[in-house]
């Protein structure tokens, strides 16, 4: 539909917005492989205290300034315009069908498709608003993907056509608050009126790139926000889960800021700094302490989450991580060294690895070179290019 298309990719998330301009490359017997024309991120004001109606200020804020960086107006104008939230603008389940039926029936892609939609409807008339203190606000269901399905307690791959007595199917389920997608529409139509816009979830982005790039099996997937930290269960190539918790990079800043009593710029500088090697005045036995204290609360929330996902699935004790460069490896460390008896397959801890985007693009044949690293944009346009080669199909 959207073949050799300019399409604008848009990535929100609670610390920054970002934006490509890419072009689709998908000549005849060749992989889809986007080319990057512009791409632009802005950071999201950082505030000593977390107020809701000034965090959504400068996010808008900042959705403006990339979508100005990027000339969204001019040509080439995109054809399309695939907008990809992370927490806390989504939230996200896969669900389980199950029915047994008196005798057997034949599986059609309608039977699944209605077993679904009725799911999909009970799941609606249950859940409450993504923001409850939005007035009148409503949730907007953004995907609901298929994840597997077993027939008479046997999984395939091609049901249809089948005949079984039992029926279980798994689909994911992401929505959002129709209020703030609606604020998101606005400023994209102001600039591109009449584009389709399509929303998709960070952590359904990142399942489906690794599952196919580094054939990941059961794996926690981890991604560290500004002021949220999420974490997905994989579980037999099957998203099962995520849940997030709001402790994300900000949290560590804060912690620093008013320990030190000093300013944001310098506590990040200071992190550089030491993550190079160097020293400062904040590089001290005391810095060392108020990290260990920064780590023992953060991890308390941490431990909380695996506890939320491994209610019902073994945890494994693999975790890939996506975040900032900076503080990033720095809670890869806590978390390697903590303790997570009762909580794991393996007690003795987690394994744990950084994904950059020089090691994304070793994995991924698919992903163009060029000198765009910012790492989630780069997901999202694999993932992106995935959509649009099952459009060509």
């Amino acid at each position: 539909m959207w073949k050799n298309k300019v399409a604008l990719i848009i990535d929100i998330r609670s610390e920054s917005v970002g934006g490509a301009l890419v072009e689709p490359q998908n000549a005849k017997n060749q992989k889809v492989c986007s080319q990057v024309l512009k791409f632009s991120r802005r950071q999201i004001d950082f505030r000593a205290a977390l107020n809701r109606d000034r965090f959504f200020a400068d996010l808008m804020a900042a959705f403006k300034l990339v979508l100005s960086d990027l000339g969204a107006a001019a040509n080439p104008r995109p054809a399309a315009v695939a907008v990809f939230l992370s927490a806390p603008f989504y939230a996200a389940q896969t669900r389980t069908i199950k029915q047994t039926r008196p005798s057997p029936v034949k599986i059609t892609r309608r039977l699944i498709s209605d077993l679904v939609a009725a799911d999909i409807q009970q799941f609606q008339l249950k859940t409450q608003p993504l923001f409850r203190e939005i007035l009148g606000d409503d949730h907007e269901i953004i995907e609901h993907k298929i994840m597997a399905v077993k027939l008479n307690r046997y999984e395939t791959h091609s049901p249809f056509g089948q005949t079984a007595r039992e029926i279980e199917v798994s689909h994911y389920l992401s929505l959002s608050s129709n209020k703030v997608l609606e604020r998101f529409r606005e400023l994209v139509v102001a600039r591109l009126p009449h584009r389709p816009i399509i929303f998709h979830s960070f952590p359904f982005v990142l399942y489906a790139v690794c599952r196919d790039a580094f054939n990941s099996g059961d794996i926690l997937l981890f991604d560290l926000g500004g002021e949220v930290t999420e974490i997905s269960l994989i579980a037999h190539n099957i998203l099962w889960e995520t849940v997030s918790f709001p402790m994300g990079s900000n949290f560590l800043i804060r912690f620093l800021v008013e320990d030190f009593k000093t300013v944001p710029e310098e506590v990040v500088s200071a992190l550089k700094i030491g993550e190079r090697g160097g020293h400062n005045k904040l590089t001290s036995e005391r810095m060392t302490e108020t990290l260990a204290r920064a780590g023992s609360e953060w991890l308390k929330s941490f431990k909380a989450a695996l506890a939320a996902l491994t209610e019902t699935h073994l945890g494994p004790d693999e975790l890939l991580a996506v975040g900032d460069q900076t503080i990033t490896p720095l809670v890869l460390e806590w978390i390697k060294d903590a303790s997570y008896q009762d909580l794991l397959a393996a007690r003795k801890g987690l394994r744990v690895s950084f994904l950059s985007a020089a090691r994304l693009r070793e994995h991924c044949a698919d992903l163009s070179s060029g000198p765009v690293n910012d790492l989630h944009l780069l997901l999202e346009m694999t993932f992106y290019d995935k959509l649009l080669g099952l459009r060509d199909e």
